[in-house]
């Protein structure tokens, strides 16, 4: 899921970019970043979920939120958080300082 939000980061649009299956998601930047430009966001959230209930983002996870932020960067549009969700509780690469 990605959040689209404004100038003062209130959220303009949230948009399902893709459902995974069992234990994977493939999903590519440009299908995160043409909903996000299509809504002329400042700025935008990752969110996605671990079905196992554990937060602790894969190789995977950590590479993807790199790639974004990076894509973001270029852009001048800022990725502000990725957070994955699990049972009861969630991992923040912000609140990690990981981005």
């Amino acid at each position: 899921m990605v959040l689209c939000l404004d100038t003062k980061n209130q959220i303009k649009r949230e948009i399902v970019v893709f459902k995974g299956g069992l234990n994977s998601a493939e999903v590519h930047p440009r299908e995160i970043m043409v909903e996000v430009l299509r809504v002329s966001a400042n700025s935008f959230v990752l969110i996605h979920n671990h079905p196992s209930g554990n937060i602790e983002p894969s190789t995977n996870d950590l590479a993807f939120t790199k790639k974004m932020k990076k894509v973001g960067d270029l852009m001048g549009i800022r990725l502000i958080n990725h957070l994955i969700v699990g049972d009861q509780s969630y991992w923040s690469a912000a609140e990690k300082r990981f981005i």
